[in-house]
């Protein structure tokens, strides 16, 4: 009886270690730790939000200059608009959309980014009359990082 206790009692403590393990593993992979890519040293860097470049004045664009913004694959730079800051895209200088109003009528969204790694922010737009789907939004984003919203409606 003593053996078949002993090999009872070291089997449930390997299994407790397993699942110890596995729980361990599960929560740290939960957490999205993101390093900084441009020091190299894989120190977490705080931004400072004094050091942020306060994006240029744009004037303000209606819903009759703007019928959708679309980006795809971090082609900022190919989208000649007076109404984005095509900037490097960079955590220093993000590309910026602001002070733009589009009524999305007959379109799922009125603004998508998709498939984007570079920094942007998106600030004090408005979008209206997006579609009703469980898909549609006024910003969408898909499959993309880095990226801001602030006092958008």
């Amino acid at each position: 009886m003593g053996k078949a206790y002993m090999k009872s009692k070291a089997k449930k403590k390997s299994i407790v270690i397993v699942l110890e393990i596995v729980i361990a593993l599960s929560i740290i992979c939960t957490f999205n730790i993101v390093y900084d890519k441009g020091n190299g040293d894989g120190r977490l860097e705080i931004q400072n939000k004094t050091d942020i470049k306060k994006p240029s004045l744009s004037g303000s664009w209606d819903e009759n200059d703007v019928a959708y913004i679309h980006i795809f694959a971090d082609n900022w730079s190919a989208t000649e608009l007076p109404w984005i800051q095509n900037r490097t895209g960079s955590w220093s200088d993000p590309h910026v959309i602001e002070n733009v109003t589009i009524d999305s009528t007959g379109r799922p969204y009125g603004i998508l980014i998709e498939n984007s790694n570079d920094y942007f922010i998106i600030q004090n737009c408005k979008v209206y009359n997006t579609g009703s789907g469980s898909f549609d939004a006024g910003i969408k984003l898909e499959n993309t990082n880095n990226g801001t919203l602030t006092n958008n409606n």
